[in-house]
């Protein structure tokens, strides 16, 4: 009765502004739900209770994802392309780059906001649309993350961890592996975690 109401898996395949729209949809998003630097933690509540109420939109989109390389791009683009950059940091860093520029900053936030976008979306979609090897970005950045200053590393960690726990099934040791290195318990775990 309701199925003239919803586009088939072809019909949404072949829109091809549709991953275009998806695109910019989660640009805008992540512009919007990044975390600021300097965040103090009720506007960290505001921003968690507001990135609760995207994933609502999140979800929704998740459902019309393709199978193309139009879909495949848009919907995993700017994972691999923050990914890229965590790599560049860690090369950069080792040579004596300042972790608190504001470059770095703006990394960390990006970052974090990617993480959770992509973790959330990974979380959403349908079987159909395959598994995801999203969470192996954190095994391709490895310990990127523990070279940002405190409390940018709180956040990021939490957010990588979330995108973590969206890994296929062969990768499950490795990623729970890498999350149990970063507990907030670990000695040398930024303190803002634990308080």
């Amino acid at each position: 009765r309701h199925s003239g109401w919803h586009a088939s898996c072809k019909d949404i395949d072949r829109a091809e502004s549709l991953p275009q729209l998806f695109s910019l949809f989660s640009t805008e998003l992540m512009r919007s739900m990044r975390a600021a630097s300097t965040a103090s933690w009720q506007e960290l509540s505001c921003l968690w209770e507001s990135r609760s109420i995207a994933e609502a939109a999140i979800s929704s989109w998740a459902k019309l994802i393709g199978k193309t390389a139009a879909w495949r791009e848009a919907t995993w683009a700017p994972l691999r392309c923050v990914g890229q950059k965590l790599v560049e940091f860690v090369r950069s860093n080792s040579s004596g780059v300042n972790s608190n520029s504001e470059s770095v900053l703006k990394l960390a936030a990006d970052a974090e906001v990617t993480f959770w976008f992509s973790s959330t979306l990974a979380s959403c979609l349908p079987e159909s649309a395959g598994v995801p090897t999203a969470a192996c970005v954190i095994l391709e950045i490895g310990d990127a993350l523990d070279s940002f200053p405190d409390p940018s590393r709180a956040l990021l960690w939490s957010s990588a961890c979330r995108l973590a726990s969206t890994g296929a099934p062969g990768h499950v040791p490795s990623l729970i592996e890498w999350m149990l290195d970063r507990s907030p318990h670990k000695p040398g775990s930024p303190r803002e975690v634990l308080e």
